[in-house]
């Protein structure tokens, strides 16, 4: 449709405008442009609700814009939706590794422990700036780290489930 082809011709404009790579960039883009970045978010969006474009490098495009203007939450809330979906290529294992990576930074334990787990029952793979996360080590981590949190809270059941799943893994 000429609608649809005049909405890429938009995002290839617009992207210019906002300096943002056309390709998916894992590996962080600089900070900056926001109202024109954001034109650009609103463009990926609309390109996914008006023409039914759910590909994941339309949800990463999307999701990164997003994160560059430090909507952190709704990027990971959109892409831990979509990665329900039977598909799962690099653009979605790199969402999952920046959201991991992310989770870990903040000591976000729980969310990391759900995200692996999930990943790890799906056999699917998280990737950080291209490269391979140990999803083991990441979920034993995770249940370690969030095992001490419990305890600091006195919430001692909790943490005795987390360090039984660590020794059962």
């Amino acid at each position: 449709p000429k609608s649809k082809n005049s909405l890429n011709h938009a995002i290839a404009l617009q992207s210019k405008v906002a300096k943002w790579p056309i390709k998916t960039n894992w590996k962080g883009t600089k900070p900056g442009h926001f109202s024109e970045r954001n034109q650009l978010a609103d463009l990926y969006k609309k390109r996914r609700e008006s023409y039914g474009d759910n590909s994941w490098f339309n949800f990463a495009q999307h999701g990164l814009l997003l994160i560059n203007s430090d909507q952190h939450q709704t990027a990971f809330s959109m892409w831990e939706a979509k990665f329900n979906d039977a598909t799962f290529d690099k653009d979605a294992a790199n969402a999952a590794g920046l959201m991991l990576t992310t989770y870990k930074a903040n000591q976000e334990w729980d969310k990391s422990v759900v995200l692996t787990d999930s990943l790890i029952k799906k056999r699917r793979f998280a990737q950080y700036r291209y490269k391979t996360i140990d999803l083991s080590a990441t979920l034993e981590l995770s249940l370690y780290e969030g095992a001490k949190k419990d305890m600091q809270d006195r919430s001692f059941a909790n943490a005795i489930v987390k360090l039984g799943r660590i020794l059962n893994e």
